[in-house]
């Protein structure tokens, strides 16, 4: 990204800009990733390398569409004589062309013979001996005609669209057994703590970062604990941009003694901007390094999810949206200061929802009537066990209908 060294955020940017400044960086990145032939059964949640060209027509051969009778409509009815049958299966070559006057009993499926231009609807049919007679018939009606679907040379998928289930039905469908994905971003993870390191308390937040970049089909990269040492911080730190395309750490980006990450980082690269005004989640730093993104996240558990999910979701799965519902608050949620985005996290009773941390929400840690804390939610990975946040910057009164983001 072409950022001067100067421009450095000293204050904090709002959610909106820090999601538009992290899509820039991806648009200008323009990462140039390597591709790799897979089978399209390992092929879901995949990024396409090229676009997906119909190597010949679909359907290949019109086919029948209903069961019934294979006929051609500008014959009179009755029709003389029947012939066939024709059945799913039956190869074309060995289907007897339809010839005039006739009709052929037809499975769904089932390609058409030659000559036959529609197919007579099984419970629109009558037969007398061997004699069919019908209600009249336009061409083609019933029948999916040869290259309806698509015709060769059609641009099937784009380039970049991630392959969901319904790409892979329709890879199988025009004969692919493989496909050219780009290869996974490889994404280094590391924390920072002296508890960490020594195993005084349990690093919650690095198996959650590799758990999400998982699920946002990247490879997480595995660097390791750093210690409250600067050396520390930046040997991981440059361990893990020699072999990989974006840092994700934890911790160590206060302004405590033992925060090392924004001094060695503005040595070694460029700081896009230090905070964002979200609460839980506001320390959160974005830079560039050796022209790779390094973001680096709050070291409270809730904070750390909370600002992956609403900024950083931003660089490595752009187009992923939550569902909504709306329910009736439960509880009064007052808030500080209406210069931040307050991140509430809540669970599900029926139809009411209950933020966590106050009473009857499963985890009481907050008293009614007084201010949020977002600093004693973030510190508790359980308020992220939840049904879904919502977003505000002012007081949420209790039974008023709320929309909530939903977490799944």
């Amino acid at each position: 990204m072409a950022v001067k060294r100067e421009a450095v955020y000293k204050e904090a940017v709002n959610l909106s800009e820090a999601r538009k400044m992290v899509r820039k960086i991806r648009a200008d990145l323009s990462l140039k990733r390597e591709d790799e032939k897979i089978p399209i059964t390992d092929a879901i949640g995949r990024k396409l390398a090229g676009d997906i060209i119909a190597r010949r027509a679909g359907p290949a051969r019109n086919f029948a569409l209903m069961d019934g009778y294979a006929v051609r409509v500008e014959d009179e009815h009755p029709l003389r004589r029947l012939v066939g049958p024709v059945r799913t299966g039956d190869r074309a070559e060995n289907i007897p062309p339809l010839e005039k006057g006739s009709a052929c009993p037809i499975s769904t499926g089932a390609f058409l013979p030659e000559g036959a231009n529609a197919v007579l609807r099984l419970e629109d049919s009558r037969t007398e001996g061997n004699r069919l007679t019908g209600p009249a018939l336009s061409r083609w009606m019933n029948v999916a005609r040869e290259g309806s679907h698509y015709r060769k040379g059609t641009k099937l998928i784009r380039v970049g669209s991630t392959v969901r289930p319904q790409e892979i039905a329709l890879l199988t469908e025009i004969g692919e057994k493989t496909v050219t994905v780009l290869k996974k971003l490889r994404v280094g993870v590391f924390s920072s703590g002296e508890e960490f390191a020594r195993g005084i308390i349990p690093d919650t937040n690095s198996p959650m970062i590799i758990s999400t970049l998982k699920n946002w089909g990247c490879e997480p990269v595995w660097l390791g604990v750093a210690k409250d040492k600067s050396k520390s911080i930046e040997s991981l730190l440059k361990k893990g941009l020699k072999t990989c395309d974006a840092i994700l750490s934890s911790g160590s980006i206060s302004k405590g003694q033992n925060c090392y990450l924004p001094s060695i980082i503005s040595r070694l690269g460029t700081i896009i901007f230090k905070q964002v005004s979200i609460k839980p989640g506001k320390l959160l730093m974005v830079a560039m390094v050796n022209k790779k993104p390094v973001f680096c996240l709050p070291g409270k558990p809730t904070g750390a999810f909370t600002a992956l999910n609403l900024v950083i979701q931003a660089f490595f799965k752009p187009d992923m949206r939550y569902s909504v519902t709306r329910k009736k608050l439960a509880q009064t949620v007052l808030v500080n200061n209406s210069k931040y985005t307050y991140v509430v996290f809540l669970t599900f009773k029926g139809k009411k929802a209950y933020p966590l941390g106050y009473r009857l929400s499963g985890l009481k840690i907050l008293e009614s009537g007084l201010p949020y804390l977002p600093g004693i939610i973030s510190s508790t990975p359980r308020a992220a066990v939840a049904d879904g946040f919502m977003l505000t910057e002012k007081d949420l009164l209790q039974g008023e209908t709320v929309e909530v983001n939903l977490l799944t």
